[in-house]
């Protein structure tokens, strides 16, 4: 880098708060993640589903990429992103929180019937076509007269990942397949408030559950390899009733005739959910551990969750040799503490840093910068909160065993990230620390 500007344009780069890291070089290694777990028990080679659940922003997808990335030594993989197809593709992100299990099928059945075409080479009969074709058609006829599908376009519109053994040869990464896709291409409504629920034992749902296990079924007939397929995004879904819908009311993911691995909403692990989930086995992956128990709003003292961020800042930057440059080790960890334990914070932390320091010209950044950014993001967290919100964070923070109350408000403060999980011998809480400089600062210093 020839300029402090330039070097600040790069890390900006590098460092969007919405993009996981899909290469397993900028992967940092994290305790406490179920990742491993989960890939040694899928080499099994058996029909398990897995759902990780955990608060939006906290890795999840980084978590998904490694276990599929994983797979592909001796798996074929197919890769859904749900919300970035709701965001991207069908332009109303907001539908993600009332898509109907059926219509999360379709999708699966659209990923699997492109990505074989793309990825694998493969090639569909047109029997196996048409009933897709025709299983979609009846249920999306519910909008008036029945459209005509044709589900080689739809799954041409959807950009998925794909990739495993085929042939001989390993596939050791993932393909994007569909990337820049041009706007509009996608014509199925899904996800539309108001729309008759459909139910698992619907004859039209039952058709479409065998005509995509038909097409999981040939796929890995022909090959001789597991289908794994990964789910991203459902992390993202803020309804509890369209989160029930899909996780503890139906079991048609579950009827897939493949192991699947998905990201679920952190609203399934309130009120005992999690053991009621249909045919998953549940998985958390809570927050990085960047706080003590005991030792509220104390950066100089951290926990263990720190180190995985300055890995994280380490893993997108080594090649650019910084050396301690660019940001002081103090003042990353700092950064680090105050992102909560949320990988995506921590990203944006230093991706606003970057402006702040490109702002000032600065080749190394200094504590006022670090402040801040840290004071923006404190005031963004704030806005919203009310007197009933602060006296359930101040309850938390008071609670020797830091639990969650039994109180409604609860899952509002969990979406907010007002309140965060964190891992240990068990479960605990804790309000982010963002808040606890102003809001929580007389409850911590008496």
């Amino acid at each position: 880098m020839t300029s402090p500007r330039q070097l600040w344009d790069e890390i900006y780069r590098r460092f969007d708060p919405e993009e996981p890291a899909r290469s397993s070089e900028r992967r940092a290694e994290r305790a406490y993640s179920p990742a491993d777990e989960i890939g040694r028990m899928l080499r099994r080679n058996r029909s398990d589903r897995y759902v990780i659940s955990g608060t939006s922003g906290s890795g999840l997808s980084t978590e998904l990429y490694r276990i599929a990335e994983q797979r592909t030594s001796d798996s074929l993989v197919v890769f859904l992103d749900v919300h970035g197809h709701f965001a991207e593709h069908v332009h109303d992100v907001a539908a993600l929180d009332h898509v109907q299990p059926w219509e999360l099928l379709v999708l699966v059945g659209l990923a699997v019937l492109s990505a074989a075409e793309r990825r694998f080479g493969h090639r569909w009969t047109t029997d196996e076509r048409k009933a897709l074709e025709e299983a979609v058609a009846e249920l999306a006829a519910d909008d008036g007269d029945a459209p005509a599908i044709d589900v080689a376009k739809l799954g041409s519109s959807m950009a998925v990942l794909a990739g495993g053994a085929v042939g001989g040869v390993v596939g050791t990464t993932l393909s994007v397949l569909g990337e820049g896709l041009t706007a509009g291409q996608w014509s199925l409504p899904i996800g539309i408030p108001g729309r008759r629920a459909r139910f698992d034992q619907d004859k039209p749902v039952r058709a479409l559950l065998d005509a995509v296990n038909h097409l999981v079924d040939a796929l890995q007939t022909t090959y001789a390899r597991r289908l794994t397929l990964t789910i991203d995004g459902l992390d993202r879904i803020r309804n509890r009733d369209t989160a029930e819908a899909l996780f503890v009311r139906s079991n048609l993911l579950t009827s897939l005739a493949c192991p699947t691995v998905a990201a679920g909403p952190l609203v399934l692990c309130r009120k005992g959910r999690l053991s009621s989930l249909q045919g998953w086995q549940p998985k958390i992956l809570a927050n990085a551990p960047v706080l003590r128990r005991g030792r509220p709003l104390d950066f100089t003292a951290p926990g263990d969750g720190v180190a995985f961020l300055e890995e994280v800042f380490r893993r997108r930057t080594h090649d650019l040799e910084l050396d301690g440059c660019a940001i002081p080790p103090p003042l990353l960890r700092k950064l680090a503490y105050f992102s909560g334990g949320r990988t995506r914070d921590f990203v944006r932390f230093v991706r606003l840093l970057s402006d702040r320091c490109w702002d000032r010209e600065l080749a190394v950044a200094d504590a006022q910068a670090i402040d801040d950014v840290i004071d923006e993001r404190r005031r963004v967290l704030e806005a919203g909160l009310n007197r009933r919100h602060v006296d359930v964070l101040r309850a938390v923070l008071e609670d020797p065993q830091h639990m969650l109350p039994d109180d409604d408000i609860v899952d509002e403060m969990l979406d907010n990230w007002w309140l965060l999980p964190y891992p240990n011998e068990s479960e605990w809480y804790q309000p982010h620390p963002l808040l606890m400089l102003v809001k929580l600062r007389s409850t911590i210093t008496g």
